[in-house]
């Protein structure tokens, strides 16, 4: 659930996988069979925003490569089915409307785990939605238990959609007040941390998104492009 936490991130569509070096771009590769060009080659440990920008459009086609996989294959199908229930069980926003595969939650599960309920990051992250053990225990939920941590990350997300939806309608950082931005916050909460996330934003206002670390942006652009609110 977080850039060097996850194995994929979603392509890190988890996503994907979820480092951010060239070890981990090649895990991403091999667990989602696709490129993984959305993930930057940084060296390890740097996260900084001087990274390359990714076109989002290319990241969104890659997380698009993933599901189209998972299409594939009946098993993985069923997990995207899950995935898609428990968003809509926990009433998560989203831009789409037109089915299952393009819920922005069952593209951001594609991008933390490429749908492997296996998934262990080099950062500890563990199974479909690559929850941190940390994170698991205190949900009391097993993260390699595919309905357990599916239900439990779209209650997360549904927990951070209500937070930002709520801070963004009193705000007085003169912020974009939409769900759109509210769905952006969540996943950099997700993603980055939600008290990170908090600092970004108290500090830069509605500026925070281009102070995120690149695979954060990244992050947020592959999976609500086309109706991101910060345009690259």
């Amino acid at each position: 659930m977080n850039w060097g936490a996850a194995v994929l991130i979603l392509a890190g569509i988890g996503v994907v996988a979820i480092g951010v070096t060239g070890s981990q771009k090649t895990v991403c590769q091999a667990i989602t069979g696709s490129d993984c060009t959305w993930m930057p080659d940084f060296s390890s440990g740097n996260s900084s925003n001087s990274s390359p920008s990714v076109p989002e459009n290319q990241v969104a086609k890659n997380i698009a490569t993933v599901i189209g996989n998972c299409k594939n294959d009946s098993t993985c199908t069923g997990y995207a089915t899950l995935a898609y229930h428990d968003a809509t069980q926990d009433s998560l926003l989203s831009g789409d409307s037109s089915g299952e595969w393009t819920s922005d939650f069952v593209k951001q599960i594609a991008a933390e785990s490429g749908f492997n309920p296996k998934a262990v990051s080099p950062s500890g992250a563990e199974g479909i939605a690559q929850l941190m053990p940390a994170t698991a225990k205190s949900l009391g939920v097993n993260p390699f238990d595919v309905k357990q941590s599916l239900s439990a990350a779209a209650n997360l997300m549904s927990g951070y959609e209500q937070y930002w939806t709520q801070f963004l309608q009193g705000s007085a950082l003169n912020m974009n007040n939409s769900p759109i931005e509210a769905e952006a916050l969540a996943l950099s909460s997700y993603n980055f941390g939600q008290a990170a996330t908090q600092d970004l934003v108290l500090k830069y206002g509605s500026n925070w998104m281009q102070h995120a670390p690149q695979e954060t942006q990244n992050y947020i652009l592959g999976i609500e492009y086309p109706k991101s609110p910060v345009s690259k």
